[in-house]
């Protein structure tokens, strides 16, 4: 307040305080130099962390590359593995047939020199020459036979198409393989196979179904099925099926070539029998015996208990709907009235599967 001393005084402490002023300033500009230095390192490390990480991306890609190189070149090598085994598969078959066709042909010849037996079956001492002729004249008596009972190979062909679901199943549950046909006969189920895209093999005692065999380029045995099935190894077909032949069988026959059946087949693989169905008045009383080769009717639901018996899972026995069109399970035919045993189909199918782990015979459960 005074008049020359108090404005000096004012000067003099702002000057002081400017100089604070610039030496706070000062500390602010190296604060902030200081911390353009951390931000500066950080921006170093950061990139030299993306950098890592970008490295690091880049090596899982070319790993993932060559990891999925490796899982194709596998895929790959799976599959020609697959093929292989296929492959011999077919040529151990291919070999198989040979071999029992060198046989049936030695046989032949053999018979041809005066041999004294069935094909298919060892020599008997003391035979009569006679026999082969006989022989020869019934296999010819029952191609005819065949011809005038059973119908034509177009008719026949339609029938077996009701099978084809159980057939394409059992193949895909065994991963593929061949089809045998016990008994084949005119080989219409073996056409009918090959239409499918399914490899099949048929044998049958009756020589006189060779040339028919051939002249359709199908696979066929003349053997006897007992003697041929004991030479084929365990989990062998994928599907096994025999169409009017288990009725030529004695009881003892019909239990053992199931056996071999269940025997001869891949896990999973299936059995399908055929046979003319004695529940059908018509049949039972008259028109089964019409065959000099049948022995006895077989009735459907002791079929069925013989295939659990042997083994097979889900054995189950069906009757045919009119024309054969479609398949229904034995209980669904009360046969409380007489109609029923009328309108029947005449013949019934059985069908079996070879468990993955099969277990005790259910006659041994009990």
């Amino acid at each position: 307040m005074l008049p020359l001393v108090g404005p000096g005084f004012a000067t003099l402490d702002a000057l002081v305080r400017l100089r604070r002023l610039d030496a706070g300033m000062d500390q602010v500009h190296a604060a902030l130099r200081w911390q353009g230095l951390i931000i500066e390192r950080e921006r170093g490390i950061s990139q030299g962390l993306r950098r890592e990480v970008q490295g690091l991306v880049s090596a899982c890609s070319r790993q993932e590359a060559s990891l999925k190189g490796i899982s194709e070149s596998y895929c790959s090598q799976q599959e020609a593995i697959a093929e292989l085994h296929d492959r011999l598969d077919k040529f151990a078959a291919r070999q198989q047939v040979q071999l029992c066709d060198l046989d049936r042909r030695l046989v032949s010849l053999y018979y041809r020199d005066g041999g004294d037996n069935v094909i298919g079956q060892p020599p008997r001492a003391g035979a009569a020459a006679s026999d082969m002729g006989e022989m020869e004249q019934f296999g010819l008596f029952y191609l005819e036979f065949e011809k005038n009972f059973r119908g034509c190979a177009v008719e026949l062909k339609e029938g077996f198409r009701v099978y084809l679901p159980w057939a394409h199943a059992a193949m895909r549950d065994t991963g593929g393989g061949l089809a045998l046909d016990l008994g084949c006969g005119g080989c219409e189920w073996l056409e009918l196979l090959r239409d499918e895209g399914m490899e099949g093999l048929g044998v049958d005692s009756n020589s006189n179904f060779a040339e028919t065999a051939r002249a359709r380029g199908l696979q066929m045995i003349v053997a006897d099925l007992f003697q041929w099935l004991a030479a084929i190894p365990n989990d062998y077909f994928a599907l096994v099926t025999s169409f009017h032949v288990i009725e030529h069988l004695s009881f003892p026959q019909q239990m053992r070539v199931l056996g071999e059946i269940f025997r001869t087949l891949k896990p999973g693989g299936k059995a399908i029998l055929e046979s003319p169905n004695p529940r059908n008045i018509l049949v039972g009383s008259g028109d089964f015996y019409r065959d000099p080769t049948h022995l006895r009717p077989v009735f459907p639901d002791t079929l069925g208990l013989v295939g659990e018996s042997v083994g097979f899972a889900m054995s189950k026995v069906f009757f045919f709907t009119p024309g054969r069109e479609a398949l229904v399970p034995i209980d669904s035919v009360s046969f409380e009235r007489l109609d029923d045993y009328l309108n029947v189909s005449r013949d019934f199918a059985w069908t079996g599967t070879k468990p993955f782990s099969p277990g005790p015979p259910a006659a041994i459960k009990k």
